[in-house]
């Protein structure tokens, strides 16, 4: 895909995040994401901290998630929750 990724989000779909949206939010150390290759070859949980990855940057956030190798924390301020998203259920927006 072309042009700088302006935002990373996917829709709640249960309890009260249900049909709000949750966005990639830069923490002190970067974007947050998990490797979903390094679970399989771990046989650990994707959510494991040892599969923990952290980028700089959105559009290297975009680039790891659109190989759908990794999955990405996302973020809602109105239910004030974090939730873990798989490749298919993001959406990547670019300018």
């Amino acid at each position: 895909m072309q042009g700088k990724v302006t935002m990373i989000t996917a829709v709640g779909t249960r309890g009260d995040a249900k049909g709000k949206t949750f966005r990639a939010v830069e923490g002190p150390d970067g974007f947050r994401l998990q490797c979903a290759v390094t679970a399989r070859a771990t046989g650990t949980e994707v959510k494991s901290p040892r599969n923990k990855v952290l980028v700089k940057s959105l559009d290297e956030a975009a680039r790891l998630v659109e190989t759908g190798n990794y999955h990405i924390w996302l973020y809602n301020h109105e239910v004030d929750q974090l939730n873990l998203r798989m490749p298919s259920e993001v959406t990547v927006s670019r300018i």
